[in-house]
């Protein structure tokens, strides 16, 4: 910044003056993604391991698979987030022909943000799921596993609520 200051008040050449605040924006840019990832290691050390805590009964009432819904994982984040200087969004949803793309984007107080993206097939449903209850599942599950990637989040026990009901080997 005081390169630049000094450029400007000697009148250095217009050329100057741009690439000289080109290099400061770059270092700015350098010291927000280094504040973001000594941040995110942090946040990572102080989140817990997400618990599945609610259970999907199949037709024979039979624990199918659990899940931990999305609002249960944003109560038991969120503050830890704001505590790092975290904060996240989900700028946009795609559908394409027979998959639901989410994004994921977590900014940091400094300036750096990052965008993470999760691609899924549209889930089956269950005889009981209207079209929109199928819908829905399929987007609040890709933004939770968009949410989870982007943070690094465990999430406990095996996550099988985004396939059919039978276990693949």
């Amino acid at each position: 910044a005081l390169l630049l200051e000094k450029a400007i008040d000697g009148k250095a050449a217009v050329e100057i003056v741009k690439e000289l605040r080109a290099m400061a924006f770059e270092d700015q840019a350098l010291i927000a993604r280094r504040a973001f990832d000594a941040a995110m290691k942090s946040f990572q050390a102080d989140c817990p391991i997400i618990i599945k805590n609610v259970g999907v009964r199949d037709n024979s009432n039979k624990l199918a698979y659990a899940y931990a819904p999305i609002e249960d994982v944003e109560v038991q984040i969120r503050p830890i987030c704001q505590r790092h200087g975290f904060s996240h969004k989900f700028p946009k949803m795609i559908l394409g022909e027979g998959t639901v793309t989410a994004y994921c984007e977590v900014k940091h107080e400094a300036g750096h943000s990052e965008l993470t993206e999760v691609t899924y097939r549209v889930a089956a449903g269950t005889r009981m799921m209207s079209t929109t209850q199928v819908d829905a599942a399929t987007e609040t599950f890709a933004k939770r596993r968009a949410l989870c990637n982007a943070y690094g989040l465990i999430l406990a026990g095996e996550d099988l609520d985004g396939r059919t009901m039978e276990r693949t080997k």
